[in-house]
């Protein structure tokens, strides 16, 4: 049904192309989807539907996994890439998108995958990503990850960076290498979530 687009009732466009779909598996699969189709938003009406944050073929690969609950278009899409670099760049498309679309079991799977691809160079754009979406998978792997390679980790551009731009992400880090729970620190996780919104409140 998917290939071929018979019976469709919904267009998908999404990086200059259009995709034939069909609104009872989106809405069966994803509570996204559906409130988009059926809760009176305009998508709802025109059976149209833009994606302007995705490429076509990480979306095309996650509707086909709607369809047919099956990760092997997943990993064809994946070994496509060619390079390792290439590969964690369609992964961290994928748990974009299975975190938008509330894609539970797809977004574990992309967690798993995910952190077997976790480098030196990569780790601080891979934990910074699952730290947005709380992937608390990936991000448990990310953070096992640096404190066995603190040395090397630390010393990247890659890591000045994070600690630049994420204080919070660098308070777990913190905590996971004196081998304190998250739920243990929660006054101190509280404070600072406190203190950071009075600070933007004060730049604003």
């Amino acid at each position: 049904m998917f290939e071929t687009g018979k019976c469709s009732d919904v267009t998908i466009l999404v990086d200059g192309e259009s995709i034939k779909a069909h609104s009872p598996i989106l809405c069966a699969r994803s509570e996204v989807f559906d409130k988009l189709l059926n809760g009176g938003m305009r998508e709802s009406v025109s059976k149209e539907i833009r994606i302007e944050d995705c490429n076509a073929p990480t979306f095309k690969a996650l509707l086909r996994f709607l369809y047919s609950d099956d990760f092997s278009c997943m990993g064809a899409m994946i070994e496509e890439a060619h390079d390792a670099a290439a590969r964690v760049t369609c992964l961290q498309n994928v748990l974009a998108g299975s975190h938008k679309y509330a894609l539970a079991r797809l977004q574990s799977w992309c967690e798993q995958k995910l952190s077997e691809h976790i480098t030196v160079n990569e780790v601080c754009s891979i934990l910074r990503q699952a730290h947005l979406y709380d992937a608390t998978q990936l991000t448990t792997a990310c953070l096992r990850y640096i404190r066995e390679r603190n040395r090397e980790v630390l010393i990247t551009d890659q890591f000045g960076t994070l600690a630049k731009d994420c204080p919070e992400i660098m308070l777990k880090i913190d905590l996971f290498k004196a081998d304190i729970s998250e739920a243990s620190a929660t006054p101190a996780i509280e404070a600072f979530r406190r203190s950071s919104a009075g600070k933007r409140k004060r730049d604003e």
